[in-house]
């Protein structure tokens, strides 16, 4: 089975390549966000799913990224992660909405890597923040391998030409680099798209094959390979369980959080209607004089009383 690189791994390349990496996988399973009984709402996620790679794409090109658009941009795709984290884990999730639900939290774990590798650029412990970033961005692309393994081979490609490129180094952004398919990486989906059923040029060979000649002779030396081939997929298929129960645990942690964060809104605005309460009662008190005490003003009278006596 193919190795993907650890976020130790990525060190070897600067912020902005790390990105590339991760949004060009996440790029490739971004069609898998289909509509559904579980996901009524999948074409609205798809757009911010887009939204998102588009986003980093554009800032691993050199594009500045505002940090009120990059807030806003974090907040739709979390709303999107919950409600999709919970829709795939349902008994009536479909295989296919489970690969929507892997899709979709790729983007989120996409956007979160570069809000960090932003962050890294003015924070204190600079390397700390951007290592942050390789672990979330490797994330992403563990999460586009779940929705889809054939990814994986695909990243590998990527991560292997990117090593190969001089443009920075870690814990740097790094020079731009353009993602797209007209860039230094080609195309996303390599020479066809993932998943297509499109027959290659050596399927279309094997095909027309009808006698069998000299250069067939070969063929029963093909048993060892299918066997290793079928090791290959059965290690994979062991990979994508790992990787699935992990964002299984990080799902269940991005729950309870939004359970935390839900609590504590609830307890400030207890605090500012206590707040206001207090405030409300302490105004009334200055207001109102106790009864049997006496006013600064009425203390004034009683002394300049006297003195008008005399």
């Amino acid at each position: 089975m193919t190795r993907l690189p650890t976020g130790d791994d990525l060190k070897r390349l600067p912020l902005n390549a790390a990105i590339v990496y991760a949004a060009r996988c996440a790029r490739r399973v971004e069609d898998l966000i289909q509509t559904s009984p579980s996901f009524p709402e999948a074409d609205e996620w798809r757009s911010v799913v887009a939204d998102t790679i588009d986003a980093a794409v554009n800032f691993a090109a050199g594009e500045e990224l505002a940090a009120d658009a990059l807030t806003e941009l974090e907040e739709r795709v979390v709303q999107v992660v919950v409600v999709a984290s919970e829709a795939g884990s349902t008994r009536e999730a479909t295989q296919t909405d489970r690969q929507a639900a892997f899709a979709v939290n790729a983007a989120y774990a996409l956007v979160h890597t570069v809000s960090l590798a932003v962050s890294a650029q003015t924070a204190a412990s600079k390397t700390n923040e951007a290592n942050k970033a390789l672990l979330s961005a490797v994330t992403t692309v563990e999460a586009a391998v779940a929705a889809n393994p054939k990814v994986r081979h695909l990243a590998d490609r990527d991560w292997k030409k990117l090593s190969r490129m001089r443009t920075g180094a870690f814990p740097s952004l790094g020079k731009p680099i353009n993602a797209g398919c007209d860039g230094p990486l080609g195309p996303v989906h390599g020479t066809q798209r993932t998943g297509s059923s499109a027959p290659t040029p050596a399927r279309q060979q094997t095909a027309h094959q009808v006698e069998p000649g000299p250069e067939n002779q070969n063929v029963p030396e093909q048993g060892p390979a299918v066997e290793a081939q079928g090791r290959t997929l059965q290690e994979e298929r062991n990979q994508l369980e790992k990787d699935r129960a992990r964002l299984a645990n990080e799902w269940a942690r991005l729950k309870e959080c939004r359970t935390q964060l839900n609590e504590k809104q609830r307890q400030f605005r207890e605090m500012v209607k206590e707040f206001k309460q207090t405030f409300r009662t302490a105004s009334d008190l200055r207001e109102t004089p106790s009864e049997g005490r006496q006013t600064p003003e009425e203390a004034e009278e009683v002394e300049i009383q006297p003195s008008l006596d005399g």
